[in-house]
């Protein structure tokens, strides 16, 4: 399994880009148990890492997908088009 050094801490190798995938779901999912036409919960609690925790404060140094849309981002768009 070869690993990419995206420049600082941040690396991708397999695996990697269904983690981006699968945390964003995570996020998605949570917003769908609350706003759902069905609401299977009162609250949600998302352990997702945050957006840019690999960013320094002139540079990304990260992941296009990960570090630029961010979890919280993906799942506040579903919600406001879930509404």
């Amino acid at each position: 399994n070869e690993i990419i050094q995206l420049g600082g801490d941040a690396n991708i190798m397999y695996g990697t880009e269904e983690a981006c995938y699968r945390g964003a779901g995570g996020a998605v999912s949570a917003v769908d148990a609350l706003l759902g036409p069905n609401p299977k919960a009162k609250s949600c609690f998302v352990d997702v890492r945050p957006p840019g925790h690999h960013a320094e404060p002139n540079e990304h140094d990260g992941l296009w997908f990960l570090f630029l849309a961010g979890n919280a981002g993906i799942a506040a768009l579903h919600a406001r088009d879930s509404m």
